[in-house]
C-alpha cells in the first residue's frame, strides 16, 4: 500500500510538471504571435508612410501653369508636369502633352485677357522678358516666375527653381542629373583635344552678328575648350566684321538662324556663295559651314543643353 501511494504521488508530480511546461510554451507562443503582429503593423505603417512620400510629386500637379516661352514648356515637359493650361504662339513645335493648352499670344506680349481667363496659379517665363511681362501679371494678380537660361549653370538652377515651386523635387533632381551626365560625357570627349578655329555667327534676314563667349552658344563652346575666334568680341552679339574674319580664316563656321530660320538660312547661303571673302575661306572650301538645329540651339538656352554640348563635340572635334 505504501509503495502504491509513492507511485501515485510520483505520477501526479510528473503530470503537474508537464502542464507547467505546456503552459510556458503556450505563453511564449502567444507572446511571439503578438510580437510578430506588432512588427508587421510597424512595417505596414512605415510602408504607408513611404508610399505617401513617393506620391508627393504626383499630388502636386494641382497648380494651373502658363508657360510664357517654348523653352519653359519643354522644362515643364521634362518634369512630367501635366497641368499646363497656356502656351505662347510660336513657329516651333511644342510638347505633345500640351496639345490642348490655350494659345496666349506672343512671348513678348501675351494676351492679358486670355491669360486671366485661364485662371492660372503661376506664369513662368524667362528673365529677359521680365520687364515686359511681370507688370501685366502683377496687374492680373497672378504669381510669376522668371528664370535665367543664359548658360549651362543657370539652366540647371532654373530647372531646380521650377521643380521647387511646383513641389517636384525628385523630378527636378532626375532632370538635372541626366543633363549633368550628358555634359560630363561631352566635356570628357573634348578633353586634351586641339580645337580648330571656329566662328559662331547669328543670322537674321536683316543682319549677321558674331557671338562671343558670353552668348549662349559661345558659353557652350568655352565649356568644351573650342577656339572661338570671336570670343573677345565686345558684346554677346556683335555686328560681323568680315575683314577680321578673313584674317582669322576659320576652319569651321557655325551658323544659328533666328526669326524666320529658313529665310535666314537662304540669305546666309547666298552670301557665302556670292562673296569671295567667304568662298575663299577654309570653312567654305572644306564644306565646314554648319547650320545649327534651331530646336537645340537658340539665343538663350533650353532643356536640351546636354545634347547641345554632345553635338558640338561631334561637329567640331569628330568630323
Amino acid at each position: 500500500m505504501k509503495k502504491f501511494l509513492q507511485k501515485l504521488m510520483a505520477s501526479m508530480m510528473i503530470f503537474i510538471l508537464v502542464l507547467s511546461f505546456t503552459g510556458c510554451d503556450k505563453n511564449e507562443e502567444d507572446s511571439s504571435v503578438e510580437e510578430s503582429e506588432e512588427v508587421e503593423e510597424t512595417e505596414q505603417n512605415q510602408e504607408d508612410t513611404n508610399t505617401d512620400e513617393d506620391d508627393t510629386d504626383e499630388v502636386s500637379q494641382d497648380q494651373r501653369v502658363v508657360a510664357g516661352t517654348v523653352a519653359v514648356s519643354y522644362i515643364l515637359d521634362a518634369l512630367d508636369y501635366e497641368n499646363v493650361v497656356g502656351l505662347p504662339e510660336s513657329t516651333y513645335s511644342m510638347p505633345e502633352r500640351y496639345n490642348e493648352a490655350t494659345n496666349i499670344g506672343t512671348p513678348m506680349k501675351p494676351d492679358a485677357e486670355i491669360v486671366k481667363s485661364l485662371e492660372p496659379d503661376l506664369f513662368i517665363s524667362v528673365s529677359s522678358l521680365e520687364e515686359s511681362n511681370k507688370p501685366a501679371m502683377d496687374n492680373l494678380g497672378i504669381e510669376s516666375l522668371f528664370i535665367n537660361l543664359s548658360d549651362y549653370d543657370n539652366i540647371l538652377q532654373s530647372v531646380k527653381e521650377i521643380a521647387e515651386v511646383l513641389n517636384l523635387p525628385s523630378e527636378g533632381d532626375k532632370v538635372v542629373a541626366s543633363i549633368e551626365e550628358e555634359a560630363n560625357d561631352a566635356i570628357a570627349k573634348a578633353e586634351g583635344l586641339e580645337s580648330p578655329k571656329v566662328l559662331f555667327i547669328f543670322g537674321t534676314p536683316k543682319s549677321v552678328m558674331v557671338g562671343n563667349e558670353d552668348s549662349y552658344v559661345g558659353s557652350l563652346m568655352k565649356m568644351l575648350q573650342i577656339n572661338n575666334i570671336a570670343a573677345d568680341a565686345p558684346e554677346e552679339y556683335t555686328p560681323l566684321s568680315l575683314e577680321n574674319i578673313v584674317e582669322e580664316n576659320p576652319d569651321i563656321v557655325l551658323v544659328m538662324n533666328h526669326v524666320n530660320p529658313e529665310e535666314s538660312k537662304k540669305m546666309m547661303q547666298a552670301e557665302f556663295d556670292r562673296n569671295p571673302a567667304w568662298s575663299n575661306m577654309k570653312a567654305y572650301q572644306n564644306d565646314k559651314i554648319i547650320y545649327l538645329d534651331n530646336d537645340i540651339y537658340s539665343v538663350t538656352g533650353n532643356i536640351r543643353v546636354g545634347e547641345a554640348l554632345e553635338k558640338l563635340v561631334e561637329m567640331v572635334y569628330e568630323k
